[in-house]
């Protein structure tokens, strides 16, 4: 421990009868491995309400920045809250590698401990020119809140990504509304809307207008996971002749071990890619009922019968498949 510590006041009878000063301005600290090249407090005590002028934490990966009030006698706390990440890449030291990017997190903090612990935590998240392993993000940014009561916790936020570049695929921007938490019986539940705005492959040979929808999870605190993800995809282009596709709904389920997907992709008002897939991820048995693709509007492939297959550790075995022409140009069975 190097610096200088100081506690200066009066009085011995608490709470009313103290009244006291804390100063600690400290250089080279090392805690339990943690580089903290200056730590600072300074504050005051009286009449059991602990005013905190600043609390400020320079750590090797981080400045951190508390002001606020606590009173000892309420056991409650009203804090302001500032992180500062100059440089991703030092998280490197706790196994998060080739991250790159400013970080910021500033918010109110509303605490409690007694009779239980509880928080109130609201603040803004600012990510500026992220980079991770094969992706880069321009910004990300938006209001976060969590809350805590005892053995229970949930947040919320509304998160928003722009300038995303994953190996030359690029993403203009997304937008992800979230709620979710655990109860103090153990049990989870999520939920988020996300927009996908426009994405573009390289050399313009494929392109869509994004994708929206609503994704739910559940988790019992005795029970399996039930999941569901309602998506709306949005037109989307191949290749130099503009063939383009109008899009259509996708519906995704889950629940325990059963597998549902429903999706109905349309091109010029008539099916492009039709079918719904049905799987057990116990017993591996997979069908795909009503199954249509037609590259060219009303000259596709259909299944006369459905699809059916079982995947194991070895792949696909007892494949039934196929599919025919309705006007006799062409099958394909497996």
């Amino acid at each position: 421990l190097n610096g200088r510590y100081a506690v200066e006041g009066s009085g011995t009878e608490y709470p009313s009868g103290i009244q006291a000063k804390v100063m600690m301005e400290a250089t080279g600290q090392n805690f339990a491995g943690e580089v903290v090249h200056k730590l600072g407090i300074h504050g005051s005590l009286s009449d059991g309400q602990f005013v905190l002028d600043a609390l400020s934490v320079d750590h090797s990966v981080a400045d951190i920045v508390v002001k606020g009030q606590v009173d000892l006698i309420k056991s409650k706390a009203k804090l302001r809250l500032t992180t500062d990440i100059a440089n991703a890449s030092s998280l490197s030291k706790y196994g998060a590698e080739g991250l790159a990017g400013s970080i910021r997190f500033g918010g109110d903090v509303m605490a409690g401990w007694d009779p239980e612990v509880s928080a109130d935590v609201n603040g803004e998240l600012a990510i500026n020119r992220f980079k991770g392993p094969g992706i880069t993000v321009s910004t990300i940014a938006g209001p976060i809140a969590a809350k805590v009561r005892g053995d229970a916790a949930e947040g919320s936020g509304t998160i928003t990504l722009t300038g995303l570049d994953a190996s030359g695929t690029t993403i203009d921007a997304i937008r992800l509304d979230f709620e979710g938490g655990q109860g103090a019986d153990g049990g989870i539940a999520v939920g988020a809307e996300v927009g996908i705005g426009l994405i573009e492959m390289p050399d313009g040979q494929f392109d869509m207008e994004g994708l929206a929808g609503k994704l739910v999870a559940t988790i019992p605190s005795d029970g399996e996971l039930a999941a569901t993800a309602n998506l709306d995809v949005r037109s989307f282009r191949f290749g130099d002749e503009d063939y383009k596709v109008d899009g259509g709904p996708v519906v995704f389920s889950m629940i325990g071990d059963d597998i549902k997907a429903d999706i109905d992709l349309r091109r010029e008002d008539a099916p492009f890619l039709v079918g719904k897939i049905r799987g057990d991820m116990d017993s591996g048995d997979w069908k795909v009922e009503g199954f249509r693709f037609a590259v060219l509007k009303d000259k596709g492939l259909n299944a006369e019968q459905n699809i059916r297959f079982r995947l194991s550790e070895n792949g696909a075995e007892d494949v039934q498949f196929q599919l025919v022409n309705a006007d006799g140009n062409g099958s394909l069975s497996i």
